[in-house]
């Protein structure tokens, strides 16, 4: 996925992290996480968290940061696994276990809600919805508000 990202963005450049945010890990050593930040022409920050505690949890979360140069959004997105098992092989095998994901965006302008970029982003992400019933789920209002805080082209 680095490569891609090398290939596609402008001057592409690692940011330090300080060091205690960069790597932790817990005391018995089951659980750890990493911070990743990068730069480019197109995004002042790329940030890149990674939490793994084994098949029990694993976290990858990440938001982008367009230039307020650009009629871009900040996007989000979160990939979630919790409780893996592996449920044997062959054609019917595979891992098992409880996904989420979540991908969403916001503007950074407020004048751009209407702005092509949204408009070209949010019909990206309602063509995917569209071909993927399983993503077309529903934030629950419980935790946020999601006429505030969502957009309604969220992949969730």
């Amino acid at each position: 996925q680095l490569q891609f990202v090398e290939d596609n963005l402008t001057n592409l450049r690692r940011v330090p992290v300080e060091e205690e945010l960069s790597y932790r890990e817990n005391g018995d050593g089951t659980a750890r996480i990493v911070n990743f930040c990068y730069a480019s022409d197109e995004y002042r920050k790329i940030r890149m968290t990674y939490y793994d505690a084994g098949d029990k949890t694993q976290v990858f979360n990440s938001l982008w940061y367009p230039d307020p140069k650009y009629d871009a959004p900040v996007v989000g997105i979160d990939l979630l696994a919790f409780n893996r098992q592996s449920s044997g092989s062959g054609i019917d095998g595979g891992i098992q276990g409880k996904y989420l994901s979540v991908i969403d965006y916001q503007p950074i302008h407020d004048e751009s809600n209407s702005g092509t970029s949204m408009t070209k982003f949010s019909t990206a992400l309602g063509n995917i919805r569209n071909d993927y019933p399983s993503l077309q789920g529903k934030m629950s209002a419980r935790f946020y508000d999601e006429k505030r805080h969502f957009s309604n082209g969220m992949l969730f």
